[in-house]
C-alpha cells in the first residue's frame, strides 16, 4: 500500500535529489515550498510521512514538526540541514523527527526512508483506534503554576499547550480548567520543547472517579 509522503523545501537541489530517492517507490509525494502551504496540507490532508527543510523562509521546520505532532504524534518525519548541527540534530529528536544532512548519500537516505515507513506501519497496526470523537476548542487552564490551552477535548481525555516549561510533561496528573474544576489525568504522549519552546501533552481521563468523569462528560457535551 503506498504510503503519502509531504516534501517541503524551496531549494531546488534538495528538491531534486529527494526527487531521485522517491522515483525508486511508489508512493505518492507532494513537493511544497512554502510553510503555510504546508500547515494547511498537513491539517487537511496529513501525510504519513513528512519531510523538511530546516528553513522555510521566514520559519523554521521544526516548527511544521511540532504543529504536525501535536495534532499526530505518531506521524514520521526527517529534518534536512545542509550542515552536521549537533544542537540542531537533538532538537529534532526531541520533536520527534529524524535528521539527515543535505545533500545526501542517496541509498541511506532511502534506507531511512524506509525504516520510517516500516515503523510506522507498525504502529499503526498497534494503536486502538480512538474511542470518543475530539472538539478543536481553546479553553484556559492550569497545569501545575503554568497557564496552559485545551486545545481539544473528548470523553476520553484531553490535549493541553503550554508555552515556557522546562521540563516534559510525562508525569503530568492533573490539569485545572475553571469551569470543570482540578481534573485528574494522566499523559499518554508529549511532544515539544527545543527552538520553541512549547509544549504538547494527550492525557486520558482518570476513569475511576465516576463524579468527576460525569462532570467532564458535561463540559464536553456543553461545548459546541
Amino acid at each position: 500500500m503506498p504510503f503519502r509522503i509531504l516534501v517541503v523545501t524551496g531549494e531546488s537541489e534538495s528538491r531534486t535529489a529527494i526527487e531521485r530517492v522517491l522515483a525508486r517507490t511508489n508512493h505518492l509525494v507532494t513537493y511544497l515550498s512554502r510553510f503555510e502551504d504546508a500547515k494547511q496540507r498537513i491539517e487537511f490532508a496529513p501525510p504519513d510521512l513528512l519531510i523538511t527543510a530546516v528553513k522555510l523562509g521566514a520559519y523554521n521546520g521544526l516548527h511544521l514538526v511540532l504543529r504536525a505532532h501535536s495534532d499526530r504524534p505518531h506521524m514520521a518525519a526527517i529534518v534536512l540541514h545542509p550542515d552536521a548541527d549537533p544542537v540542531l540534530a537533538a532538537e529534532a529528536k526531541s520533536a520527534g523527527a529524524a535528521f539527515s544532512i543535505s545533500p545526501f548519500e542517496d541509498a541511506s537516505f532511502f534506507a531511512l526512508i524506509e525504516r520510517l515507513i516500516g515503523e510506522t506501519r507498525h504502529t499503526a497496526s498497534t494503536v486502538v483506534p480512538r474511542r470518543w470523537p475530539r472538539k478543536p476548542v481553546a479553553v484556559r487552564a492550569r497545569v501545575g503554576d503554568n497557564d496552559a490551552t485545551v486545545v481539544d477535548i473528548s470523553y476520553g481525555g484531553l490535549r493541553v499547550e503550554l508555552d515556557g516549561i522546562d521540563e516534559p510533561l510525562a508525569r503530568l496528573a492533573s490539569v485545572n480548567i475553571p469551569r470543570v474544576g482540578n481534573l485528574s489525568v494522566h499523559a499518554v504522549w508529549e511532544r515539544g520543547g527545543g527552538v520553541t519552546g512549547r509544549w504538547w501533552c494527550g492525557a486520558e481521563i482518570d476513569e475511576r472517579d465516576a463524579d468527576a468523569c460525569n462532570v467532564w462528560r458535561q463540559f464536553v457535551d456543553s461545548v459546541h
